[in-house]
């Protein structure tokens, strides 16, 4: 992609060259193709020739740049989607195996509290005993 925009920002630059070069002599016309004369009002018109071709050149640059930076964007959009997505799924994945291990314990605190197991044995057996008698030991029993 970027390969892309270099290339073409290196043909113009290349283009606007080789015009530099003819506006200055370096380059010349083959013998068959008629040239201007050098006087005053041509030199004017072929600065400004040059300036505008100049500022075509770079508004040319600039859409390519544009362009490009545009398909960069869209790629880099795509995969800061994805990633953010996967982020957010493994954060929920932990968050919620935490907030059920804590959910768990507390459950099971609350399930094997010296109360519920009273009355779960009562409820079961039907066994009703004092409090010194669930406070005492299993050698006390005996």
């Amino acid at each position: 992609m970027l390969r892309g925009v270099i290339g073409t920002s290196a043909i113009i630059a290349g283009f606007v060259f080789c015009y530099l070069l003819f506006l200055v002599g370096a380059l010349r016309l083959p013998a068959g193709i008629p040239t201007t004369p050098n006087d005053q009002t041509t030199s004017v018109s072929l600065y400004l020739n040059f300036v505008g071709v100049m500022l075509t050149a770079l508004t040319v640059f600039l859409a390519a740049m544009a362009i490009g930076i545009g398909i960069i964007a869209a790629y880099t959009f795509t995969e800061l989607k994805k990633e953010a997505t996967s982020v957010a799924k493994e954060e929920s994945n932990n968050v919620s195996e935490r907030i059920a291990k804590a959910t768990a314990n507390e459950v099971a605190r609350e399930a094997l509290s010296d109360l519920n197991i009273k009355r779960i044995v009562e409820m079961y057996f039907g066994m009703t005993k004092s409090n010194a008698e669930w406070d005492a030991g299993p050698e006390e029993d005996r």
